[in-house]
């Protein structure tokens, strides 16, 4: 059964009110006169609900990690393949499409309510409550909008499209901005408003806040900052693979998430991800290099235990790894095993064999957020929650904050690991292997990577650690050639997907759309 609870407060949240519908189709809310709108309570919810519309999407976070060492998106039209390679340009799709985050049609909706909040004649804790929201939205869209393009033109005011001009604001002012606008709406927001209802919450803020600090640098400020959300009551959930599914989505480790409801918000994951044979298109390919990243179940890397099984490299592995990749020969939903390696399978085409149409090009798909467990009736109309923030974030967040900002180890960096590592299965942290920064900056980073697969993280590490030159250069690589059919063998070499070549000359910035280029005369940023 659904949780209908959950679903009475979106459908509040999304302002489904008749006597502001008709308006809301009428005219954007930003061109509507006070005699119309502006007035009661039911238009600011209604204001509020637009302003939430598509403020984050799961296809933008899922995908991001495929423009990473972390995977390979297939499809051109995906966005992210030529991001990932090197080839983007001001006229790729993930440019001049879905995934430009140049646009600032959101940002004038938010200033256009932020603007006009105050008009409204409703409770003035209400008021605050709502303005804070929204404050979150802004900077979260501008978040992206400088860690992707640096410098951008910093909006405040509700501007019509065609009063945008070539003036890009430094990234250190619009940097400034986010984390003041997040520090005012700290302090309006709600603790919470029950089950991850889809609304921003206090600890959604000081997490984007810790977030930032992070990348910045700015490391003692980050990890006081996540110290505050550790005092909040926040907890991991028990079953890594479960918090992924809809079973795990009221989980007190999820800080936010947008949601989704089948046939209306519908979550299409399962479409890309699922396997050929099962309908699926498997868009999104998981790398050998991720796969290697993952521990042994004894605690010890691959090149560091000597039972380690290059022909059968899936067994007795870190349990995140059958959580998050499906690798050739895993058991699937019911009995269903995973062949992408054998060409033919009882003398009939196997259809999920790699390079086969709209098979795997690495050999894996991918398993998080997929659910297999369910058998679902429409894997195009799944409505399995998607995490933007989760506690488990904060305790790495945490870690590598105090290890940077105090460049030395304590216990409360090693209890912050092993409460991650232990709820997946893991042993303890090796607190000899790992004791010096070095070893255990190495730990974390690995930790990040493994944990937070899939959850549009790993581009962001890649950019902060500068080591785009090491990990996006050369052959991106998929399994070794085997077969699965009697058991696991994968004696042959690996596959290799594509070439991939990072150019430094963009320091880690994309293009700016070239159909903005064109509009605003906005200057080109470096590299393209």
């Amino acid at each position: 059964m659904k949780r209908n609870i959950l679903y009475i407060n979106l459908i509040l949240l999304l302002g489904l009110f008749s006597c502001s519908e008709d308006i809301l189709d009428k005219s954007p809310l930003d061109t509507l006169s006070e005699d119309t709108f502006w007035k009661t309570k039911a238009d600011a919810t209604a204001a509020l609900s637009d302003c939430y519309d598509r403020w984050e999407r799961y296809w933008t976070l899922y995908w991001l990690d495929f423009a990473t060492d972390n995977g390979y998106s297939q499809f051109p039209w995906d966005g992210v393949q030529a991001m990932g390679n090197g080839s983007l340009t001001s006229e790729s799709t993930f440019s001049s499409d879905m995934r430009n985050f140049y646009k600032f049609e959101s940002i004038r909706k938010y200033n256009s309510f932020l603007t006009n909040i105050d008009k409204v004649d409703m409770d003035e804790s209400e008021i605050k409550q709502m303005t804070a929201e929204v404050r979150f939205l802004r900077a979260y869209d501008y978040f992206w909008k400088v860690q992707f393009y640096g410098d951008v033109p910093l909006i405040t005011k509700p501007l019509a499209l065609d009063e945008l001009t070539n003036v890009r604001d430094s990234k250190e002012d619009v940097k400034k901005f986010i984390l003041d606008e997040l520090d005012l709406a700290i302090v309006d927001l709600k603790a919470s408003y029950g089950p991850n209802n889809g609304r921003v919450n206090k600890a959604a803020a000081l997490t984007l806040k810790s977030r930032i600090l992070l990348y910045e640098g700015k490391f003692k400020e980050s990890y006081e900052t996540a110290e505050l959300i550790m005092a909040m009551g926040y907890s991991l959930h028990s079953d890594y693979d479960e918090l992924f599914t809809t079973a795990g989505e009221e989980s007190g480790e999820i800080i936010l998430s947008t949601i989704h409801i089948a046939d209306k918000y519908v979550n299409y994951i399962p479409g890309y991800c699922y396997p050929n044979n099962m309908g699926g298109w498997t868009s999104l390919c998981p790398l050998q290099s991720l796969v290697d990243e993952y521990e042994m179940a004894n605690g010890l890397t691959i090149t560091e235990d000597d039972t380690y099984d290059e022909t059968n490299p899936y067994i007795n592995r870190d349990p995140r790894l059958t959580a998050t990749i499906v690798s050739p020969g895993a058991v699937i939903v019911g009995t269903r095993i995973y062949n992408s390696v054998d060409a033919t399978i009882n003398g009939n085409k196997n259809t999920d064999a790699i390079n086969t149409n709209n098979s795997t090009k690495t050999g894996y798909t991918v398993r998080k957020y997929m659910d297999f467990g369910l058998e679902m009736a429409d894997i195009w109309n799944h409505d399995c929650n998607f995490i933007v923030f989760r506690y488990a974030e904060i305790l790495l967040t945490y870690a590598e904050a105090k290890l940077e900002a105090s460049n030395a180890v304590d216990n409360s960096i090693y209890d912050a690991i092993d409460a991650i590592r232990t709820r997946a299965g893991m042993p303890l942290v090796d607190r000899t292997a790992y004791s010096t920064v070095d070893k255990l900056r190495e730990l974390i980073r690995r930790e990040r990577r493994v944990e937070l697969a899939y959850e549009g993280l790993r581009w962001f590490d890649i950019k902060r650690w500068d080591i785009g030159p090491d990990v996006l250069t050369g052959n991106a690589l998929g399994c070794k050639k085997g077969t699965v059919i009697g058991g696991v063998k994968l004696d042959g070499d690996n596959y290799i997907v594509e070439p991939r070549k990072f150019n430094v000359a963009t320091k880690y910035l994309l293009p700016i759309p070239q159909q903005e280029v064109i509009a605003i005369g906005t200057e080109q940023n470096a590299g393209y």
